[in-house]
């Protein structure tokens, strides 16, 4: 089955703290930078006490390094960076650090390539 609808807001299939977990690895590119806090705590707030959430996303930093390296041609990373509507770039760091802020405990944070997901528990 297809849902579709605007994944920033959960309103239309979840109550507030019913989630067990809410998985998103590669929805936050797709989540503009001056929104990214308040569609994190949306998402935070859906959730049960212990139930988890997994973001993630492309990391800046390691297709950065790549490029630098001639791992990467300074064309595919612009075919990464802003293919389909991507609107924000982070880094791993970043997110764990914004999640910290807003109350979650940091279970997992992993780098594939230049993909990232962090895992984290509302307590």
């Amino acid at each position: 089955d297809c849902l579709c609808m605007d994944f920033k807001s959960l309103d239309a299939v979840c109550d507030d703290s019913s989630c067990t977990e809410i998985r998103a690895t590669n929805a936050l590119n797709f989540v503009h930078g001056s929104v990214l806090v308040d569609v994190l705590k949306h998402w935070i707030k859906k959730l049960r006490h212990g139930g988890i959430l997994i973001v993630g996303g492309f990391d800046i930093f390691e297709i950065s390094k790549a490029v630098f390296l001639s791992h990467l041609a300074v064309v595919d990373a612009n075919q990464i960076l802003y293919k389909d509507g991507v609107c924000g770039i982070y880094t791993p760091n970043e997110i764990v650090g914004i999640l910290h802020e807003l109350g979650l405990k940091i279970n997992k944070r992993r780098v594939n390539g230049n993909e990232f997901v962090v895992e984290a528990c509302r307590e």
